[in-house]
């Protein structure tokens, strides 16, 4: 699919993945000029060149599923081009689907085109990056997760031995306190404490 860019803007759909990214060159009137394919990060050079030729000749707005992180290097350099860029919801890009073109199926040259589509339509939102502050406090919540997930994980294990080796200790100790961790690492279990003088 070659065909020309009527209009002065262009919009460049972008179906993230983790390797093979594709691309929707769309026109004022939605027509799809072309649709690019190319490896990520070894041919990104060459699609930004190309966008950088759309540039000369058309306004170009960039638009992107926020795909995890596979995207975030492509749209930096978007952006640092000059080129803005938007963001289509996941769950909409999903649901558009479907009404597109009938069909319910899915591959990554259709998605772009729905992307397209959904920008066109006045469904994208610029895509902003969120300020110091709140990128630190995600990464707390992250990090948080992260480590409380794994102890919480531990602490079911511990509880199922004590449960087998010492089921009288959640009786008197909160499972997963201070205080039976603390007592567990001096005495390492019943026999520890009774071998003990007071």
């Amino acid at each position: 699919m070659h065909k020309r860019l009527s209009g002065g803007r262009c919009t460049v759909a972008i179906d993230v993945a983790k390797e093979l990214f594709f691309a929707a060159l769309v026109d004022d009137e939605g027509v799809i000029a072309r649709i690019v394919r190319w490896k990520h990060p070894e041919q990104t050079r060459q699609f930004l060149d190309l966008v950088g030729r759309l540039k000369a000749h058309h306004t170009v707005e960039a638009v992107l599923e926020p795909t995890a992180t596979y995207g975030d290097a492509l749209r930096w350099q978007l952006e640092r081009s000059g080129v803005p860029v938007y963001r289509a919801g996941a769950n909409q890009t999903h649901l558009a689907s479907e009404i597109y073109d009938g069909v319910p199926s899915w591959h990554d040259g259709k998605s772009a085109a729905v992307i397209a589509k959904l920008h066109l339509d006045g469904s994208t939102t610029l895509w902003r990056y969120e300020s110091t502050a709140r990128r630190d406090n995600r990464a707390w919540v992250a990090c948080h997760s992260l480590y409380h997930n794994a102890l919480d994980a531990h602490a079911r294990r511990l509880e199922q031995l004590l449960a087998r080796h010492w089921p009288e200790l959640a009786e008197h100790l909160r499972p997963r306190s201070v205080s039976m961790l603390t007592l567990l690492e001096r005495f390492g279990g019943p026999q520890g404490v009774a071998e003990t003088p007071l």
